[in-house]
């Protein structure tokens, strides 16, 4: 984040958006958006990603410690607390109340239907309320560290990180590709610089036998003895 942050900096140099202290986590998807003008499939996410290759090629990795984010963006938790404490809990604790009531009847028939289904929902029950409490309170701790808007919400957090991961993979894969072109196309350019090369080679070594087979013509035995 650091390094996305120096870069957008150095991009907007001193205009008002520039000396940024931070953005917001929902901005990285837009890294895709800022194109080159010369060559319009790399953008400022395939730039960051080469660099970040080339200086710090742990983060190349970044996308296998969000393995479950894609699963997870399915999910909003407000509706999960809204259901639990709405329909779920009320139930399970009118259930209590018929399980009291067929106790003190001697319904036996009952009880053996449902007081083990009630402990075991109970028992669910209470480890999903623990866990909607703590997925609560660290999405808002999450929220607070990084300064985030708290108008945003579980759902929306994990779609925007769930879609930049994904293009993290294609912007790495891409650059894989774009590499292995550049490294063919320099290939073929030095087998090409060779051939010229050989070719102006050969034109001047035949310019040299020209000018020693009209050297030869020129300059006849009877001639050299004259000279000499």
């Amino acid at each position: 984040l650091t390094i996305v942050l120096a870069i957008g900096n150095y991009m907007n140099g001193s205009t008002i958006s520039g000396g940024a202290f931070g953005f917001r986590l929902t901005s990285l998807p837009k890294m895709v958006d800022c194109r080159s003008p010369t060559f319009r499939k790399v953008s400022l996410l395939h730039y960051a990603i080469r660099f970040f290759h080339e200086e710090y090629p742990d983060v190349i990795e970044l996308p296998s410690e969000f393995t479950l984010v894609s699963e997870a963006a399915k999910f909003d938790i407000s509706p999960i607390v809204t259901e639990l404490n709405s329909e779920i809990v009320p139930s399970i604790v009118e259930l209590k109340k018929e399980i009291e009531s067929a106790k003190q009847e001697g319904d036996t028939t009952f009880l053996s239907s449902f007081e083990d289904f009630y402990e075991r929902a109970n028992e669910a029950l209470t480890a999903s309320k623990a866990l909607a409490r703590q997925v609560t309170s660290d999405f808002e701790s999450f929220i607070c560290f990084f300064a985030e808007d708290k108008k945003l919400t579980f759902k929306e957090l994990l779609h925007c990180m769930n879609t930049f991961m994904q293009q993290f993979t294609r912007a790495t894969e891409d650059n894989i590709v774009m590499k292995k072109q550049i490294l063919k196309k320099q290939q073929l350019m030095d087998i090409e610089m060779a051939k010229d090369e050989r070719g102006i080679l050969d034109s001047a070594l035949g310019n040299l036998r020209n000018s020693g087979s009209r050297m030869s013509v020129n300059y006849s035995p009877s001639m050299i003895r004259r000279e000499l």
